[in-house]
């Protein structure tokens, strides 16, 4: 027997729960109105997590992705955590910054617009270090997609600031040329992304 689909004011978390059930790990505190699929996946270099986060409003769910990337490196011989953040909406550069599922929707419609997010998510959102062995010893870069562009700009160059991270690495006499280097990277991210203004290694993150 064909299932029926669901009235309007029964599009239930349980859909969205099938939508990956063999990937998706459900957490935190069951409540009405918000809830969120956790996928975890290693990497060589770290942990990504993506979240989707399913809110209902107004008698519909708003569907929106954000995405946590941990790497582990080391600053002059010390562990250091780096993590990512980003959203759907920052990544993308959209105005809305979910996906709105109206009423009445099929679990089809449901699948498929959570495997959009995960899907634009996962291709955009995966970082990675380069890792170039030197005269001055082994020298870690962060590099990540051109289409995440925008990750390396509200993160790379704020509270992790690549240029201080590699010049900890290196001898003082060749500091000057690696934050010389990485500056005009990241100038050259900010004209690609339209921001004109100039740019300093001092340059802290945009607020979230």
């Amino acid at each position: 027997m064909p299932r029926s689909v669901p009235p309007p004011d029964d599009l239930t978390l349980a859909q969205l729960r099938a939508v990956s059930a063999d990937a998706v790990v459900w957490h935190g505190p069951q409540v009405s109105s918000t809830e969120s699929i956790g996928w975890t996946r290693a990497t060589p270099w770290g942990q990504q997590r993506l979240d989707l986060r399913a809110q209902w409003h107004r008698r519909s769910w708003r569907l929106s992705m954000e995405a946590d990337t941990r790497f582990d490196v080391q600053l002059d011989g010390r562990p250091l955590t780096v993590t990512f953040r980003t959203t759907y909406a920052r990544l993308t550069g959209q105005d809305t910054p979910w996906v709105q599922l109206l009423p009445g929707a099929s679990e089809a419609e449901t699948r498929r617009q959570v495997e959009r997010l995960r899907l634009d998510c996962q291709e955009a959102l995966f970082p990675w270090l380069d890792q170039v062995q030197t005269p001055a010893g082994l020298v870690a870069f962060m590099s990540v997609p051109r289409n995440s562009l925008r990750l390396l700009w509200a993160h790379s160059v704020g509270p992790f600031r690549p240029a201080q991270l590699v010049a900890a690495l290196l001898p003082a006499s060749e500091i000057a040329d690696a934050q010389a280097s990485l500056q005009k990277a990241e100038r050259l991210t900010r004209l690609d992304l339209g921001e004109r203004e100039p740019l300093s290694a001092n340059d802290t993150a945009p607020a979230d």
